[in-house]
């Protein structure tokens, strides 16, 4: 319950409208642990079901690796604190490597992208440190997925279960400067893992299709052969999970309203970052595309398929001309769109033009 959600100690939750708090918020209480609570609590209600012909729907919402509330992270200098047995077990763990870390050519960028400048190193080590909190409080989510599988295979009901394991948003992390953020609308950002498991969904494999967070209601329904009581714009990924050389020309829309966020680098570790606005946008994501349209501000366009880390927006190429107007036009579309008809699949974007190139003289061998 707020305003205790973002602790790993100190959080009171409600158990049948009962209020229930789990210790306090700098007492590191091994046994109260946020995650590990929230795992016990599953596998329980999974044992105490025994096998049983009814279906049942679980949902779990681990807090990490978000970060936790003001109050702690001034009060232990950590972004998020991954449980007692993991503390440090994963130091020194590198940043991801990408080409966009620390992007030198920030031109083609929104200002609000490009005000504070190039990453200095004390910003990187900032970056380092948060990156290591995150994944280290990722291991005892680990172990709880692993637990409540377990606790599934032993009562006979793991083959039957669907599992999905997802995230609600993506992270900045130094990414074209970006020290930190999640409402910017690039991969980074914008990404995330999806994991599915169960009946006629073969083992160890992946697609390609392009589908997101709105197709999760709808999938749910399907497996329950129930009827939405309300419009759904997204699709069921079971077609895809169970083929996953399915494809779809279905795009994505991508937008905020804004006033959003972005923390602004080189403050203390305890400090809470201050903000900055984010402009509000409204963008489409096709298997090739990125097109972004902010309010009051030029667009950005990317080709990710010969571009993926979007290091260079093609808005004002000449020879994407007709791309731009094509994806406009699909935009305007998923902006107004409702239920079917958001699932449309996208007419086929036109191929750049193609830029003319000099005569070069032939070389003698």
């Amino acid at each position: 319950m707020d305003d205790s959600t973002y602790r790993m100690w100190g959080y009171t939750l409600n158990e049948n409208g009962e209020r229930r708090t789990y210790g306090s918020p700098f007492d590191e209480d091994p046994r109260l642990y946020q995650t590990d609570v929230y795992r016990d609590k599953a596998v329980d209600f999974i044992e105490r079901r025994a096998p049983s012909p009814r279906p049942f729907f679980l949902s779990m919402a681990f807090l990490a690796p978000h970060h936790e509330s003001d109050l702690v992270r001034a009060g232990t200098g950590h972004l998020v604190r991954p449980a007692p047995r993991h503390a440090g077990t994963l130091a020194p763990d590198p940043l991801p490597a990408s080409p966009a870390f620390g992007e030198r050519d920030l031109s083609d960028k929104p200002a609000f992208v490009r005000d504070d400048g190039p990453l200095t190193a004390d910003t990187v080590r900032y970056i380092a440190r948060r990156h290591q909190d995150r994944q280290e409080s990722l291991l005892a989510v680990d172990e709880a997925v692993a637990a409540i599988v377990d606790a599934l295979r032993r009562q006979g009901e793991l083959d039957e279960t669907y599992i999905f394991l997802t995230s609600d948003n993506g992270y900045m992390q130094g990414e074209h400067d970006v020290p930190s953020g999640k409402l910017l609308p690039y991969e980074p950002s914008t990404r995330v893992p999806l994991l599915l498991r169960g009946p006629r969904i073969p083992r160890g494999r992946e697609s390609q299709a392009l589908v997101g967070n709105i197709d999760l209601a709808p999938t749910i329904v399907a497996i329950a052969a129930a009827r939405a009581g309300k419009p759904l714009d997204g699709r069921s990924l079971l077609p895809f999970a169970r083929d996953p050389r399915m494809r779809s020309r279905r795009p994505l829309l991508h937008e905020t309203a804004g006033p959003g966020y972005t923390p602004i680098r080189d403050h203390d570790a305890g400090e809470a970052p201050p903000v900055r606005p984010v402009l509000s946008y409204r963008a489409v994501r096709t298997e090739r595309w990125l097109y972004v349209e902010y309010s009051g501000w030029p667009r950005e366009l990317y080709d990710l398929r010969r571009d993926p880390y979007e290091l260079r927006s093609l808005d004002r190429a000449s020879s994407h001309r007709r791309v731009r107007a094509a994806l406009h036009r699909v935009l305007r579309r998923l902006t107004r769109c409702r239920g079917a008809t958001c699932r449309a699949r996208t007419p086929p974007i036109p191929e750049p033009a193609a830029t003319s190139r000099r005569a070069q003289p032939a070389r003698s061998r």
